[in-house]
């Protein structure tokens, strides 16, 4: 549902009250904590940007999808750049050239002004394969706004006391909560206590699950090749080329296989999320069956690419190893890359 004319002025309103506080002069966007939305209780993992004197604003990461992603950037284990793989609500504070002709638009339609670098609030939604959006729901405006409101009396309450947000155990988070109450909920109270942070499911990511592999064409493949010279490298991971796919649009993953001698590209196939595992394992077979060839070993940049096409290396034996460079891939890549951005 989209948001009503009352809940934009609301979140608009939040949204300089947050600048005009300035709560990144004491917290930087290590000090972590959460506010839960009472709605559905999932929690929002706040990071306060600011402290490094570029950006500003405020992100929520949503729920143990957010947080993994949140703390992998923190810990310098990103695989992915960011852009594809956060699950967020971002309220940044822009500069009015900076915003999109329509946020301009919405502004004075609102009947709102704003002055000064850094002052005009810009909102948007990321989600892992989505092309960030400035269309929110009502829910998420409401729960934006919210979540400032509290951001606000949270920051004030540890202004001279911010460390305190460090706890001797890493596993635990300050989360915000409101009580439940039997009164009006505008009046609720709010607590913060201490809570363990959420495992990481650690479960093959949901791209990979549902493949189909022809049992009898391996067999067939299997018996009638016996040509295991060939070293290939393999990866997969999304391209920051947008597509338009139904009313949203995509960043589409690519999967590249190589071989390693020669430099050769064997495959390219564009799919979006839900399909590449799929796309993977076909495109796999497609090579090995048109080149009369199974290696003997492939080589993955990383280990998603490696899962998608484990049930094939599983099946022909192929030795399988994960790679932190591959010079051959890379350099195709590159190329690919080159020719697909070429002119936008």
């Amino acid at each position: 549902m989209q948001p009503t004319r009352e809940q934009w002025i609301a979140l608009y309103e939040s949204a300089a009250a947050f600048k005009k506080q300035a709560s990144w002069e004491w917290l930087s966007n290590g000090h972590l904590f959460g506010i839960e939305n009472p709605a559905n209780g999932e929690i929002g993992y706040i990071s306060i940007l600011g402290s490094g004197g570029e950006a500003f604003g405020m992100s929520i990461y949503l729920g143990t999808e957010g947080l993994t992603v949140l703390m992998d950037m923190l810990n310098g284990e990103v695989d992915e750049e960011p852009l594809f793989t956060q699950h967020c609500l971002l309220m940044a504070l822009n500069d009015r050239e900076d915003l999109y002709p329509e946020e301009r638009r919405k502004i004075k339609d609102l009947g709102l002004t704003f002055r000064g670098k850094n002052a005009w609030p810009a909102f948007l939604y990321y989600e892992p394969g989505y092309v960030p959006s400035p269309e929110l729901t009502g829910e998420q405006t409401e729960f934006l706004t919210l979540a400032l409101n509290q951001v606000m009396l949270f920051a004030e309450e540890f202004r001279d006391k911010a460390d305190d947000l460090f706890h001797d155990d890493p596993t635990q988070i300050m989360v915000r909560h409101r009580i439940a109450t039997s009164g009006d909920a505008t009046s609720a109270e709010w607590k913060n206590e201490w809570r363990s942070l959420p495992a990481s499911s650690g479960e093959q990511p949901e791209e990979t699950f549902g493949f189909r592999v022809d049992e009898l064409r391996l067999a067939r493949m299997k018996k009638a090749i016996t040509n295991r010279e060939a070293v290939w490298e393999v990866d997969c991971s999304y391209i920051p080329v947008p597509l338009q796919e139904g009313e949203r649009g995509i960043f589409p993953k690519m999967l590249m296989l190589v071989d390693q001698a020669s430099g050769q590209i064997l495959k390219v196939a564009l799919s979006n999320k839900w399909n590449i595992a799929q796309e993977a394992i076909e495109g796999l077979l497609e090579v090995i069956d048109k080149l009369q060839i199974i290696p003997s070993r492939m080589e993955a940049l990383t280990e998603e690419a490696y899962t998608y096409i484990g049930p094939v290396m599983s099946y022909f034996d192929i030795e399988a190893y994960l790679s932190m460079e591959l010079p051959a891939l890379e350099e195709a890549r590159d190329s690919m890359m080159a020719g697909l951005t070429a002119g936008r």
